[in-house]
């Protein structure tokens, strides 16, 4: 997800409006927003990950904790995240434990 919205970055401008699958429509600003967040929690997450978590253990340690408030409950975005990130470590630098 950092990726593709990194990708959206790349070709959008200041009048673009992003009209996602589901939610709400997004201008410029707010996909800066998104992206930040997810490259932020890429980063964390994976190494979550380096350190041998489950997604159990990724929750419990809140490491969304700052997004929360505006992103809502982590619970499905974790647990969706852990499976791509356990297959791409290796790209992410992971060594896994």
């Amino acid at each position: 997800m950092a990726n593709a919205a990194q990708t959206l970055l790349g070709v959008c401008n200041s009048d673009t409006v992003v009209v996602p699958g589901s939610g709400p429509m997004l201008g410029r600003a707010a996909l800066d927003t998104e992206h930040a967040m997810l490259a932020t929690l890429k980063l964390k997450l994976s190494q979550l990950l380096a350190q041998g978590m489950s997604v159990q253990d990724m929750l419990a340690s809140a490491p969304t904790r700052e997004f929360d408030a505006q992103w809502g409950d982590p619970s499905l975005f974790v647990a969706n995240a852990w499976p791509g990130l356990v297959q791409r470590a290796r790209e992410l630098g992971v060594s896994i434990v």
